[in-house]
């Protein structure tokens, strides 16, 4: 649904772009973010974004707004507050929502099959096309590469997460 939606969101902008062209300067743009790799870099960022922001605001809830206050009576300026104080509170949430934006943006080939140039391939795509073609054999490797690299990022979320209940526990 996001795909066929930003598809006729971007295909109006292109159509709107290369008609005002053609007037103004007589020139034809074509389609100018129709199946570029910034449309399929726009779907996945809007696709996972409530995924990443909904990981985020565990970390942001443990900023109150005394932190500012107290930083302020302890000399800090308004500029090393979040550098010194805020952002190593907020690391392991941001980590952590990367680590799970990553895994699941590793499995989405319907957004990718549908707004990527042709002649662009990720991984998804092209493990599509070689089971596609019934070439079972030789999307083993991409297959394993893609599980593997889903495999790692789920074991450093747990070490992380882990990490993160031994910090709480011994404070």
């Amino acid at each position: 649904m996001l795909g066929i939606g930003l598809l006729i969101a971007l295909a109006a902008f292109d159509n709107a772009l290369d008609a005002f062209m053609q007037t103004r300067f007589g020139i034809s743009t074509g389609l100018t973010l129709s199946g570029t790799i910034a449309t399929l870099v726009l779907a996945y960022a809007l696709r996972f974004l409530a995924i990443f922001f909904g990981s985020l605001e565990s970390g942001l809830e443990q900023i109150t707004p005394t932190f500012a206050a107290a930083t302020r009576t302890l000399g800090r300026t308004a500029l090393r507050t979040p550098i010194e104080i805020q952002f190593p509170i907020l690391e392991p949430a941001l980590s952590s929502a990367t680590l799970l934006v990553f895994v699941d943006g590793m499995k989405k080939l319907p957004a990718a099959l549908i707004l990527r140039p042709l002649s662009f391939e990720i991984l998804a795509t092209f493990v599509f096309v070689l089971v596609l073609l019934d070439q079972l054999e030789a999307s083993a490797a991409p297959t394993l590469t893609t599980v593997a690299a889903g495999l790692v990022s789920v074991v450093l979320l747990a070490r992380q997460l882990q990490g993160l209940e031994l910090r709480n526990v011994a404070v």
